[in-house]
């Protein structure tokens, strides 16, 4: 499997992974994960999501 990280400037872990971290090392990854709570109202609402690639967003 293949990850792609975004270097930021002051970011702890992308530096991390593309300074320290060697080519073909394995490493443990778990995806995004929290909670979200919308607040009721009848407003319409838009989510967005940006990253690196395309971040699915489900509501139920």
């Amino acid at each position: 499997m293949r990850i792609s990280v975004k270097r930021e400037p002051k970011g702890l872990a992308s530096n991390y992974l593309h300074d320290k971290l060697e080519l073909g090392r394995t490493i443990i990854l778990l995806p995004p994960c929290g909670d979200f709570t919308l607040r009721k109202n009848d407003k319409p609402l838009v989510l967005l999501t940006g990253g690196v690639g395309i971040t699915p967003e489900l509501v139920c």
